[in-house]
């Protein structure tokens, strides 16, 4: 693959990229797997891997568009890549960081730990921060950042990934060697820490593969479209290539669906590669979507494209949201619902009248500025106060095991009394805390699974 990345003017499909909504589908059906693996865990235990399917769809939906700009101007700016980057993604995220400071601060949930998760949020370094602490496999407290890990992970591998194509000056097959090097060293990172599932699951290192997976498709499809090659690859021509795309792309739709159900964070697999893995699927999965009328078709249904044009505001709004209604004392099942109908309620009208104006430059940024600078302040001061603050639940907490008397401690010794002692009551069930590695992951994942009535929670 020598040929330089420019393709003819004949072809408008490199002029400029169209929105693939049958990739609006893909993303729709991702953000349902991570918010179902979210709220109900016992229904979708392996749903965490809608996060997998993202990262391979940002790969290549980025790649696509730099490729795209190539054509157009013979080259591309990285000022330019890295503004559009930041219209996009940085509104929303700030503006959730700062209602999470201001609504913990106020409601005294705020805690030393959920400072510094903030702090490394904002500075899109969370992934390192939980990785450091051991935040996903031996949570003392729910913090509700806890998914920015993966938004951090992106916005790192954005500042690296344009920076290295851009070096490549326009070569094909240079582009295509920076994806195949960047899997390689992936991989190989994977493997030196196989069955290490905190560094696995949270480096940007090992999880850099999924998203150079995708990045690598969108050269391979670029580089075969143009004039008779184009032909080979089915393109919306028609012919059996469409539909062998189309079967195969279903088949991985289906491999993946089977898996959210089938495993959890706790198979071992994936932290030895699996993970890695996942991203075949995801790259067959994108290239059925893309090349296949009929499947694009079927993913293009008005619901899963609405939920896939709001995926990013749903991802970055169910959790915190979810996390808030716990210490709401509302009931256990009525919890996932009400954060589900806020979530639909709130993640549309952001990205209609916030989002959407900033990123598209109806609203300048010179207007934009003073808000921006607001929020700014208001996640690094209260995130600072809030490193000198308790929160309410560790002093109940602290309070609970200074009240227990030595007749109760010698009664739990000795078994006194019942053989079954009862626990909680139907008004108000008991909550049991369970710390430990992924082996106490997979436990509560599995308990979840056989029982429905058991909700599990971590982070």
């Amino acid at each position: 693959m020598s040929a330089t990345l420019t393709s003819s003017v004949e072809d408008p499909i490199h002029t400029r990229p169209s929105r693939l909504r049958g990739l609006d589908g893909l993303r729709g059906l991702a953000v349902i797997a991570v918010v179902v693996f979210h709220l109900w865990p016992g229904v979708l235990p392996g749903g965490f891997i809608g996060v997998s399917v993202f990262f391979t769809l940002s790969g290549f939906l980025i790649t696509r568009g730099l490729l795209a700009e190539i054509d157009r101007s013979s080259t591309f700016g990285l000022r330019s890549f890295w503004s559009r980057r930041l219209r996009r993604l940085w509104p929303a995220s700030a503006a959730t960081l700062a209602v999470i400071v201001i609504v913990w601060l106020a409601c005294g949930w705020m805690s030393h730990a959920i400072s510094l998760d903030v702090f490394a949020s904002f500075l899109q370094v969370a992934n390192w921060r939980f990785l450091a602490s051991g935040k996903a496999y031996g949570l003392t407290e729910l913090s509700p950042v806890a998914h920015f890990w993966s938004l951090a992970i992106e916005e790192q591998l954005y500042l690296v990934v344009p920076l290295l194509l851009w070096c490549t000056r326009r070569r094909a097959g240079a582009v295509a060697a920076v994806f195949i090097a960047l899997i390689a060293v992936s991989l190989a990172d994977t493997f030196l820490h196989a069955g290490d599932a905190p560094v696995v699951y949270y480096s940007t290192v090992t999880r850099a593969a999924e998203l150079a997976a995708g990045g690598l498709l969108a050269v391979v499809i670029h580089h075969l479209r143009p004039e008779a090659a184009r032909r080979r690859l089915g393109g919306r021509t028609g012919g059996p290539a469409r539909w062998s795309f189309g079967v195969a792309g279903a088949a991985a739709i289906l491999a993946l669906a089977w898996l959210t159900r089938t495993t959890s964070l706790g198979t071992e697999i994936y932290y030895r590669g699996g993970l890695s893995a996942l991203a075949l699927l995801s790259v067959i999965a994108i290239l059925g979507a893309v090349e296949s009328p009929p499947l694009a078709r079927l993913l293009s249904l008005r619901t899963l494209t609405w939920l896939g044009a709001i995926s990013y505001g749903i991802y970055l709004i169910h959790w915190p949201i979810h996390v808030a209604l716990t210490h709401t004392g509302l009931p256990d099942w009525l919890q996932p619902w009400l954060t589900l109908a806020l979530t639909l309620v709130i993640a549309p009208l952001s990205l209609r009248f916030y989002e959407d104006p900033i990123r598209h430059g109806t609203i300048d940024l010179r207007r934009f500025a003073p808000v921006a600078i607001a929020l700014s302040a208001i996640i690094l001061i209260g995130s600072t106060i809030g490193l000198f603050v308790q929160s309410d639940s560790a002093i109940d907490f602290d309070a609970a095991v200074a009240s227990l008397n030595q007749r109760d401690l010698d009664g739990a010794e000795s078994g006194a009394g019942s053989s079954q002692a009862p626990i909680g009551t139907p008004e108000h069930p008991a909550r049991v805390a369970m710390f430990g590695d992924s082996t106490a992951v997979m436990l509560s994942m599995g308990l979840g699974f056989e029982e429905p009535a058991i909700r599990t929670m971590f982070g």
